[in-house]
């Protein structure tokens, strides 16, 4: 009896031990949810001394009551570099000695603003230590600033501090300051680093460009790329190649190549255009030669490159800037461009709304398709006084604005080639004038394809046969697949 009453007792005992420590645990909680309201609620000044409390801001050359900076001359392993402010325009404008004329990087202003309040992230090391520990008795770079009151500072940039911490700095008068990395490092870059690495301005959506002229060693003659005037012919190109052959450029493969230039930047800026011969470019391997839509507020210009090196880095000059450049290869689309390339593989892609008349030419045969509208506004098709099943036409259509340019032909076309084929489209645009694509006997199992009288390319002769074969179906009233 004794035993099991000490049972419960310890039973009842244990359970109040245990409803304390849970109502302390919650007066805790409740204590600690109240303090961070509390600072929560506070305004942001106050939040911040409560949370973090100010440090002392180190300036290493002088802070904010420093005379703005007149010159900057620095040396490094890069060759170094001297900036000197231009208050002409009434701004002050930085100018990289040397290169006055060129376009320079944003990296400009930060050293400028750098040279003269460059914070230090902490102090490791009064006068008199031992530099070497820190790389400032043989520093990397070493800066020396002057200001417009007449005063001069020098800047020493040592080793980088352990762990990526930040770099090691001095203004010689003994003490070592740690300051941050991109801001330190600023003193190390040479000239050709601080020059703009954009090649061509970006332009806004919707404008794009005149003429294009591709050319260079890597090809045998110029391409000459225009603005596709031709109205009334629902082309879907807004350009086409009219030298050495004539075609609708490809959006893709065509058109985004070309505009491909514009936003272009390179890795680094390599030199200028008195080294042309230096960097392979007094022949050049490939050119492009843009005129910009007049929108665009930019000038006609012209990229000069060399061939890919076996990094697969092309060398690029810009008739913009006056510049050399190191560029990645894949970035210069138009490096090996041909005109198979750029052509977009469809012949002609006229849309049938727009087209008034047919014509399909054989050796012997003349077959008239006319295309009509009705006062519903339906397609009417008829062939003299026959008139063709509207669906089983528009299949035959579909196929024959499918023919396609499969492989550009190496040889011309024969002085007197057998003609397999023609297909003339005539527009409802009496300004428009008709598109004729016509087939010729060519090498094996391969037909010349011309387009308006243009050099020929080549494509299979299943095409040939598949609009022949459907031709004599649609005249029959018998049903047609489109060409798949």
């Amino acid at each position: 009896m004794v035993a099991e009453t000490a049972k419960v007792n310890a039973i009842g005992v244990g359970s109040m031990s245990k409803k304390i420590i849970g109502l302390i645990s919650i007066a805790i909680a409740i204590a600690v949810l109240a303090v961070v309201l509390y600072v929560l609620s506070l305004p942001d000044d106050q939040t911040d001394d409560v949370t973090n409390p100010p440090s002392e801001i180190h300036y290493i050359l002088g802070g904010e009551n420093r005379a703005p900076v007149s010159e900057i001359r620095v040396s490094n392993e890069s060759g170094g570099f001297t900036l000197i402010a231009d208050r002409s325009s009434g701004n002050v404008v930085y100018r990289l000695a040397g290169y006055e004329e060129f376009p320079v990087s944003a990296a400009v202003t930060g050293i400028a603003r750098n040279s003269g309040l460059l914070v230090a992230k902490s102090i490791v090391a009064t006068p008199g230590s031992d530099l070497t520990a820190f790389g400032l008795s043989d520093p990397a770079a070493v800066a020396e600033i002057m200001f417009e009151d007449g005063t001069e500072v020098m800047l020493m940039v040592g080793d980088a501090a352990p762990g990526g911490g930040g770099r090691y700095v001095s203004d010689g008068s003994g003490t070592v300051y740690l300051a941050n990395s991109g801001d330190a490092e600023q003193f190390l870059y040479g000239s050709l680093d601080l020059l703009s690495k954009r090649i061509v301005p970006g332009i806004s959506g919707g404008m794009s460009f005149q003429t294009a002229t591709l050319s260079g060693t890597v090809r045998p003659e110029e391409i000459v790329i225009t603005g596709n005037t031709r109205e009334g012919t629902a082309s879907v190109s807004t350009h086409r190649i009219v030298s050495p052959a004539v075609a609708d450029i490809d959006q893709t493969s065509g058109f985004s190549v070309i505009m491909s230039v514009f936003g272009l930047t390179a890795q680094r800026v390599a030199g200028t255009y008195a080294e042309l011969e230096k960097f392979g470019l007094e022949a050049p391997y490939s050119t492009l030669e843009i005129t910009p839509d007049t929108e665009t507020g930019l000038p006609a210009f012209t990229l000069n490159a060399a061939a890919a090196d076996n990094d697969g880095m092309v060398y690029l000059s810009s008739s913009l800037t006056g510049l050399i450049y190191q560029v990645h290869a894949d970035s210069v689309m138009w490096l090996e461009s041909t005109v198979f390339s750029l052509i977009s593989k469809f012949a002609v892609l006229p849309l049938i709304d727009m087209v008034s008349r047919v014509i399909i030419e054989l050796p012997e045969e003349r077959y008239i398709f006319d295309l009509n509208i009705n006062d519903e506004g339906e397609l009417v098709v008829t062939s003299g006084e026959m008139k063709i099943d509207t669906a089983y036409f528009k299949n035959f259509y579909h196929t024959l604005v499918c023919a396609s340019f499969d492989e550009q032909a190496d040889e011309p076309l024969p002085a007197n080639p057998v003609l397999l084929l023609s297909i003339t489209y005539e527009y409802r645009d009496p300004a428009a004038p008709p598109d004729v694509v016509s087939f010729f006997d060519g090498p094996v199992r391969r037909a010349f394809i011309v387009l308006n009288n243009n050099p020929p390319f080549l494509t299979t002769t299943t095409y040939v046969n598949k609009v022949l074969t459907d031709l004599v179906r649609l005249l029959n009233g018998e049903s047609v697949s489109p060409l798949r």
